[in-house]
């Protein structure tokens, strides 16, 4: 499943870059990137080597293990994770640039020590602070979350959205 998983991937960059023509300076973006999507994407340039030309920046979203498990269960799911990251060392060249979408997410992804991972929060409009009045006099305030982990609070945030 796992190797599928990646060779769609590299597929799906082959079928969506089909017609680009890569150069210096040009900047690729993809979010919400897992382990698996860079491992297709670093057999893309491999295969591809004129999308070197162009820097690729990868923005990792999801936790590669939950702080609540046991120490031996952590350990596992780093050098699993860690083994994919080295393998693909060679394909992703200096013109690939990692992110995580919080500071908790960088640290996770940095104990692999392959590449480092930089936070690029998601930007948020400060406008979404500001409390504005309703047409029945109540305050409301509007922000998008994204998806409930358990970084963010996943066991107090659902109550108190609920409230």
């Amino acid at each position: 499943m796992r190797e599928k998983y990646v060779e769609q991937f590299y597929l799906d960059c082959q079928s969506f870059f089909c017609e680009t023509t890569f150069a210096s300076g040009d900047q690729v973006c993809f979010v919400t990137v897992s382990e698996l999507e860079c491992e297709g994407l670093a057999r893309f340039l491999i295969e591809t080597p004129t999308a070197g030309l162009a820097d690729w920046h990868l923005q990792f979203h999801f936790e590669l293990f939950d702080h609540h498990r046991d120490a031996k269960e952590i350990v596992r799911c780093i050098d699993a994770v860690k083994s994919v990251f080295t393998d693909m060392q060679q394909g992703l060249g200096d013109h690939v640039h990692f992110y995580a979408t919080s500071a908790g997410l960088s640290q996770q992804y940095n104990r692999l020590n392959t590449y480092h991972f930089e936070t690029l929060a998601y930007p948020v409009n400060a406008g979404f602070f500001e409390h504005r009045t309703c047409h029945h006099g109540r305050k409301t305030q509007v922000a998008c979350l994204g998806g409930i982990r358990r970084e963010k609070g996943l066991k107090t945030l659902v109550p108190k959205m609920v409230d």
